[in-house]
């Protein structure tokens, strides 16, 4: 079995099937993404696959994995499962890379310093077709993030921004 197999495994055993699909497409978002920014396809596909591990685990899961680390930048318990995600795949299935456990932990709440993979995790996130968030033009930033990745991911940040705004 390959390590994508093993990952979707994985995955599957530990979602429901909604979020798994929707995993699925980020990873595979995250990968073609990558592949136009010259960056490593297969971790930003493992990156995305692993992404949302942790988003239907229990608060006490999610404190238990997130520990001691600086969490005070997340605003609530739901927001820590980039964090929580990253130190399960870490810790259960030695992960070790650090560009796969920083964009799971960034996809959330990206800190200013945000890595290119992080950015690729985050932006196929909110882009995958599957979501409903109502990105007007989804196609064309998806577009935009295979050519220019910084300026695609500055304008989903904006129209997130802007849709709290309404």
């Amino acid at each position: 079995m390959d390590i994508e197999e093993i990952a979707k495994k994985r995955v599957k055993n530990l979602v429901s099937a909604k979020r798994y699909n929707h995993s699925l497409r980020v990873a595979d978002l995250a990968k073609a993404i990558a592949i136009a920014n010259k960056i490593n396809p297969e971790k930003a596909w493992l990156a995305g696959m692993y992404h949302d591990i942790a988003k239907e685990f229990e608060e006490w899961k999610i404190l238990q994995l997130v520990g001691d680390n600086n969490t005070d930048h997340f605003p609530n318990i739901k927001t820590m499962h980039g964090l929580a995600g990253a130190a399960y795949i870490r810790n259960n299935f030695k992960i070790n890379d650090s560009n796969i456990l920083r964009s799971i932990k960034d996809h959330v709440i990206p800190p200013k310093n945000i890595s290119k993979m992080g950015k690729i995790v985050f932006i196929a996130d909110k882009l995958e077709p599957g979501r409903l968030v109502p990105f007007t033009n989804r196609t064309n930033l998806i577009a935009l993030a295979k050519v220019d990745l910084d300026l695609a991911f500055k304008r989903v940040i904006g129209e997130i921004q802007s849709s709290f705004e309404d």
